[in-house]
């Protein structure tokens, strides 16, 4: 499988990328005001749902490529991160998300490098490629950003593509999703921390509200303990994913 060559760039570029990030941390250099990041970052377009028909898979260098521009809007510098949730993916295909500072291979869920936004206004570019390896379906996936310092969710954007299959409905589950009994977390309501009972471990979990939105999304180490000291009061949705994929979910208080 043959691609453009900027997208090479990325396993030239891996190899640095413990060090780049370790400079970035340990220089101090950029400081993230959580409280402004919050209302002043954003992304445009945050929502994709494209519709590619009689198009020649035969063709191994198809790809499709949509594109969106971060914001920061406030006088703060601000530092992000990213995570690539893929929820319905057909296998065959591949992914490459690309933002300012590198185009990652088709296998990294998670930002190297924080996407830095200078006082605004400024923008920033970021796109997801797909290429469809000859293979026509649908796809739904989402990549999260969050602060760099608190992890604090601050936007998301949805993709929806589908790819000579206009019947193909994604679904917003991966069709491997399996939850095999029901989650429980204790104790609930929630003052800062709790825990899952399951013999699973989870490598990745995030917070929604009740309206969908994003507002907390973390890596995990595998503990059972999470968490939840940084949200408000109010009722959230805790998301769970293991091995990479959503493996069920819980509604919970925050006092």
């Amino acid at each position: 499988m043959n691609y453009p060559v900027h997208i090479f760039y990325a396993w030239l570029l891996r190899l640095g990328r413990t060090s780049i990030s370790c400079f970035f941390i340990l220089t101090g250099l950029f400081a993230s005001n959580n409280a402004q990041a919050q209302g002043t970052f954003s992304c445009s377009p945050d929502a994709f749902d494209e519709v590619h028909l009689n198009q020649n898979l035969n063709d191994g260098f198809l790809y499709f490529q949509m594109e969106s521009f971060l914001y920061n809007t406030g006088t703060d510098t601000i530092q992000v991160d990213w995570d690539r949730v893929l929820l319905d993916v057909p296998p065959q295909w591949d992914i490459f998300i690309s933002d300012i500072n590198i185009s990652y291979p088709p296998n990294v869920d998670s930002s190297h490098i924080p996407v830095t936004l200078y006082p605004g206004p400024n923008e920033a570019f970021f796109s997801a490629t797909v290429f469809p390896n000859q293979f026509a379906g649908c796809a739904h996936f989402m990549v999260i950003f969050s602060d760099l310092g608190s992890g604090l969710a601050l936007d998301t954007i949805q993709y929806t593509i589908k790819i000579n299959d206009s019947l193909c409905i994604a679904s917003g589950l991966d069709s491997r999703f399996v939850q095999p009994e029901p989650v429980k977390l204790y104790p609930n309501p929630v003052s800062n921390t709790a825990s899952i009972q399951s013999g699973l471990e989870y490598d990745q979990w995030f917070v929604s509200d009740l309206l969908g939105r994003i507002v907390l999304d973390r890596k995990s180490d595998g503990s059972s303990e999470f968490d939840f000291s940084a949200l408000p009061k109010g009722s959230f949705i805790l998301h769970l994913f293991h091995n990479g994929l959503p493996h069920g979910q819980v509604s919970f208080i925050k006092l």
